[in-house]
């Protein structure tokens, strides 16, 4: 028996780690909350699939580019999400689905560390658990961490040269998230780094055996496109052209992803319109104190790999390339930490195994414990007291503020009522105005019955309608004190304006507009009717 368990150790361990991981995440996520407003988007779309329908074209935003090449960029995230949904509830099933997906990206990531050949690759697993940022994104309700597990099963298929199911998971993150180019794009680079290492050593060997080859261009580039580790760039390739054009939203695919890929992701508005938190940069030195323990084993990764470039292997120069990507995205945009923590910790495990295969560790240890080298021993101490000191106090006070960050944010119900007041007493497609651009999911939720101004992200109605972006966002912030009628009905093609209580400046504006009357008032939301004379 005991032999048996030995022989499948790291099935177990694989196990302990689940187990582990979705009791934490259960806990972090226990409330009746979403942080993010985008949640309700999903559960939404996942209720409709749940109900038969694919939503293939998107009234509801009439103003933005969404009307026009409307794509479900999550469109497997959703059909994964739409049984959870329809037989446990919205809520509770959307929770269970992404804690779900959270607990199997942690053990897919160490099974992935171990068929890389990393060592102690469950402890690469358990160590994702202590990078708080990472921890507090992939328990969104929303895509991170179902798209990280199919990037880390993609990034697996491309280093063990598994043609066919590289292709296979290239066409499925294609259907799963929108910035699946980063799979093709991290396979290209390998390939590239592999046929760069080989090309570097023929030349050495033949320099050394004092030897000169000469091969026409056209042989060079024969062998240079038939060699194996192209293949994978092949499949990759295939997967992802197959996955955009074979798509139920081809070709209305190829305008969204503009938009989201490359004017949302890469480009940016920020510095002209509000966008979301998550698209703003941060502090190197924030992003540092944040994902402290991390930093510390990256340093200590670089500095090795300084000192013995030479016993640096492909695998470990290939993790920390994503490493740094991942750094200078995440100084560009928050949100890509998602990505910085788990190939972080990718790179880290490299090196670090690269370490324990060129250092007897019974001799280091000896060296240590016996006292002969002061300055190392004083430094293992140090550190050690510092884990100590992480695991009992740092550690167990950041995961509080992560659960309080989970549970600070938009309750189920959130402006249901008010929602639902204007489903049953406007003509169906009315547009509605309201007061901030993340309420349009929740009132999404609610109420499919209307059309609403802004929602999902800004940019998507300022590259579309830029004249009705301001008008609305002069609006919504209470800048506009004249023509309001106008604004609203003409402008906005409105009768109605929704304003949560949080927005007192438009409020009281609206409470002195004579030609509007406020027919719904609760605790979230007042909405006002437009009763003046015809314009």
């Amino acid at each position: 028996m005991l032999a048996w368990i030995l022989e499948h150790r790291f099935a177990w361990g694989a196990l302990l780690l689940f187990v582990v991981a979705f009791s934490l995440f259960v806990f972090l996520s226990n409330s009746s909350t979403f942080a993010d407003p985008d949640s309700f988007y999903h559960i939404k779309l996942a209720e409709n699939i749940a109900q038969g329908s694919i939503t293939k074209e998107f009234r509801w935003l009439p103003f933005t580019t969404l009307a026009e090449h409307y794509t479900d960029q999550h469109f497997l995230y959703h059909v994964f999400l739409a049984p959870f949904v329809k037989y446990l509830g919205p809520f509770t099933g959307a929770k269970l689905a992404t804690t779900l997906t959270a607990s199997l990206l942690i053990v897919v990531f160490a099974y992935v560390m171990r068929n890389m050949g990393m060592k102690y690759p469950l402890l690469w697993g358990f160590l994702l658990l202590t990078i708080l940022p990472f921890v507090f994104r992939i328990n969104l309700a929303k895509a991170p961490g179902f798209s990280l597990l199919i990037l880390f099963i993609g990034l697996l298929c491309a280093w063990k040269r598994w043609h066919v199911p590289l292709a296979i998971v290239s066409f499925v993150y294609a259907w799963s998230y929108g910035g699946f180019i980063l799979l093709t794009f991290f396979v290209i680079w390998l390939s590239v780094l592999r046929l760069g290492t080989r090309w570097v050593s023929e030349r050495m060997w033949l320099a050394r055996a004092n030897k000169r080859v000469h091969i026409s261009w056209g042989i060079f580039f024969k062998r240079l496109f038939t060699q194996p580790d192209m293949y994978v760039v092949y499949a990759a390739i295939l997967g992802t052209v197959l996955g955009v054009v074979v798509s139920p939203f081809f070709p209305q695919n190829l305008g969204y992803l503009n938009d989201q890929l490359i004017q949302i992701g890469i480009i940016n508005y920020r510095n002209i319109i509000d966008v979301g938190n998550e698209w703003y940069p941060q502090q190197l030195i924030q992003l540092v104190a944040n994902t402290i323990l991390l930093t510390l084993l990256a340093v200590g990764a670089i500095v090795w790999g300084a000192i013995h470039l030479k016993r640096m292997t492909v695998r470990t120069w290939f993790l920390f390339s994503l490493f740094v990507f991942s750094l200078l995205f995440s100084l560009k945009s928050q949100r890509y930490v998602e990505y910085y923590v788990p190939l972080g910790i990718a790179f880290v495990a490299s090196a670090y195994s690269d370490i324990l295969t060129h250092t007897n560790l019974r001799k280091v240890f000896s060296k240590i414990f016996s006292g002969r080298s002061m300055r190392v021993t004083i430094s293992l101490y140090a550190f050690v007291i510092y884990v100590i000191i992480g695991v009992c106090v740092v550690i167990p006070r950041d995961l509080m503020a992560v659960r309080s960050g989970l549970a600070t944010g938009f309750p189920y119900l959130k402006t249901r009522n008010a929602a639902l007041w204007l489903k049953n007493n406007t003509p169906e497609n009315s547009i509605v105005v309201h007061s901030d651009w993340d309420e349009f999911p929740y009132l999404f939720m609610w109420d499919d019955h209307n059309r609403f101004v802004c929602g999902l992200d800004p940019t998507f109605l300022y590259r579309q309608s830029p004249d009705v972006y301001w008008a609305w966002v002069h609006f919504s912030r209470g800048e506009t004190t004249e023509n309001i009628p106008e604004i609203v009905t003409k402008q906005l093609q409105s009768n109605h304006v929704l304003v949560e209580k949080d927005h007192e400046k438009l409020l009281d504006i609206m409470k002195d507009e004579k030609d509007f009357a406020e027919v719904y008032e609760d605790d979230e939301a007042s909405i006002f009717e437009y009763q003046g004379p015809e314009l």
